[in-house]
């Protein structure tokens, strides 16, 4: 994508480097249906955030999109781990090294999408996060815990 305050500096190396045909710097994200399209038509969503995220969307969208990425695993990030994506120990320095091995998965065809979007569907969509919080909310109503036992006041 690309936008910000640095978007012009990583526009030229994209171009000192040759690979204007690889890499397009497109700006905002579109809204709706746009959006959804976008992200279905890249390969690989990268995330090399080095700041505490709590439960970066971005993520969450690719997943239910199908679409693998490779993210540095701070703050909440390490929660979404699943089959067709790569996360980092939380070390930038390991960012790079997990690009390339997902490059040569997605060039090996070892990426399933469908997959990957049961993952998403399994721990992170709606109705799963709706019937999670109902279950909690219900064992709290009723003073039991995790196990259905009885807690002591």
């Amino acid at each position: 994508m690309g936008g910000g305050a640095n978007s012009e500096a990583i526009s030229t190396l994209i171009q000192k480097n040759g690979l204007g045909g690889a890499i397009r710097m497109r700006g905002r994200y579109p809204e709706g249906r746009a959006y959804i399209e976008l992200l279905q038509s890249y390969d690989l969503k990268l995330l090399p955030t080095v700041g505490e995220e709590g439960a970066p969307l971005v993520l969450l969208e690719a997943m239910a999109c199908g679409l693998p990425f490779v993210a540095n695993g701070v703050g909440g990030i390490p929660d979404y781990n699943n089959p067709d994506c790569l996360i980092t120990n939380g070390n930038i320095g390991g960012f790079i090294p997990s690009v390339i091995a997902m490059v040569q998965r997605l060039r090996g065809n070892d990426l399933d999408p469908a997959r990957l979007q049961g993952c998403y569907e399994d721990k992170f969509s709606y109705k799963h996060l709706v019937d999670r919080w109902e279950d909690v909310l219900t064992r709290v109503v009723n003073g039991t815990d995790t196990d259905g036992h009885r807690r002591v006041t």
